[in-house]
């Protein structure tokens, strides 16, 4: 697992050099809890994506915290959605706003396309399993 640890590290440094302080939840590295967003692409049931991020709500609590950063954009925007209560941050945009680059609409393309309604219908008329 050294290319992985190293990898976690490099993101972690990045975080900490931009003023972050970094507090690792119970199920870290390579233990870490999967969001669920990219199994969604697996077998294409949301459900699992739920499941995923209650199990992940645990970790949160458990970590007594109620900021949360994220470098995988998948698990930051799990994170907005479905764990009221906590905020949640999305790294590279934080490294742009610490580089003097703004960002008025935060990952915008992906929270407008979340928050249409019809989005859960489209993906329920693609496997009709989708929610089971």
């Amino acid at each position: 697992m050294k290319n992985g640890n190293e990898y976690l590290d490099a993101i972690r440094r990045l975080a900490v050099t931009i003023g972050m302080s970094i507090s690792e939840m119970p199920h870290n590295r390579e233990n870490a809890l999967c969001c669920g967003y990219g199994g969604l692409y697996n077998d294409g049931k949301i459900a699992n994506v739920v499941r995923a991020a209650l199990i992940k709500r645990k970790d949160m609590a458990a970590s007594g915290k109620k900021n949360v950063v994220s470098y995988c954009p998948g698990c930051h925007l799990v994170n907005h959605y479905f764990q009221p209560g906590y905020k949640s941050y999305y790294l590279l945009e934080d490294v742009l706003l610490a580089l003097g680059d703004p960002v008025t609409e935060p990952f915008s393309i992906f929270y407008r396309r979340l928050a249409r309604p019809h989005m859960a219908w489209n993906l329920a008329s693609v496997s009709k399993s989708a929610f089971l």
